[in-house]
């Protein structure tokens, strides 16, 4: 019995003081291609090529991001397990900021995308550290379409798939939710920039676009040809049963399945099903 319970103070001080690390891949649309490695109770964690860890933990209890956490399994004996997230191309990262007396500040070329007190290392007396990322790369048809991952958009409603009527590859086509099959009209590169996605049609290679930059209610969603307006970046709420909101940048509505119909709108956020997507990789054809 001693010895038990020697073993298991130790386990628990080995949890506590397990450091992770975390960033806004984590708090934003980064869930979507996202990953635990490692399987318990003997866990090893890793990452392959194309990915980032963007987290290791012993046990879920000290993961902070909900849809991460509520995905983690069983708690390792040994070992951790490592969160593992698709690269982004395009963008550099780093973390600023030193412990035990944090100052993280992002340089005029970086964007901030998030601040922790604990992670990364050592956790900071006084102060945060910063996460900043820069973009390098134009935004284009050719680099938002260069991570060659392609992902399917389920409406949580009625599990129909986001989809360009008529597969067309035509500026201002519609965007609707239509009985899911395996073409390109229905599958989307995710692009993220400077916190926001772009929505890419493999068929078209166009972007999911707001109408005109309309600040409106039910103004319907369509694919435009790609120009990084705010117009055509939604950033990405995730929410606690891994399912996704989209809200545009230049209205802050959300996408919406216009109630009762096929067609997808921006509409005043709130929390119903017709405005929660479910997002799944799929294979390249």
């Amino acid at each position: 019995m001693k010895w038990s319970k020697i073993l298991f103070i130790a386990l628990l001080f080995g949890v506590t003081f397990q450091n992770y690390k975390t960033n806004q891949v984590m708090a934003s649309s980064y869930y979507i291609g996202c990953r635990w490695s490692g399987t318990a109770p003997f866990c090893s964690g890793s990452c392959n090529e194309g990915e980032q860890e963007m987290a290791q933990a012993m046990t879920y209890a000290f993961v902070d991001f909900l849809p991460a956490r509520n995905h983690f399994g069983a708690a390792c004996w040994i070992g951790s397990k490592s969160y593992c997230c698709d690269d982004n191309p395009g963008t550099t990262c780093r973390w600023d900021g030193t412990a035990p007396i944090c100052d993280g500040e992002c340089r005029s070329d970086e964007f901030l995308v998030n601040r922790v007190a604990s992670g990364v290392g050592q956790t900071c007396w006084t102060g945060s550290k910063a996460y900043c990322c820069k973009y390098v790369t134009k935004s284009s048809a050719s680099s938002l379409t260069s991570s060659k991952k392609h992902y399917r958009i389920q409406s949580k409603v009625n599990n129909k798939c986001l989809d360009v009527v008529g597969s067309s590859i035509n500026n201002g086509a519609q965007i609707q939710v239509y009985p899911c099959h395996d073409e390109d009209n229905q599958r989307w590169y995710l692009h993220f920039k400077h916190g926001y996605n772009s929505i890419v049609s493999v068929k078209s290679k166009g972007c999911l676009d707001v109408n005109n930059h309309k600040l409106r209610e039910n103004v319907p969603v369509q694919q435009w040809e790609c120009h990084d307006g705010h117009n055509q970046r939604w950033k990405s709420k995730i929410n606690g049963d891994g399912s996704v909101q989209f809200i545009s940048l230049a209205s802050g509505k959300c996408m919406d399945l216009r109630s009762g119909t096929n067609i997808v709108q921006q509409y005043d956020c709130h929390d119903g099903d017709n405005q929660k997507w479910l997002i799944t990789r799929v294979v390249p054809k």
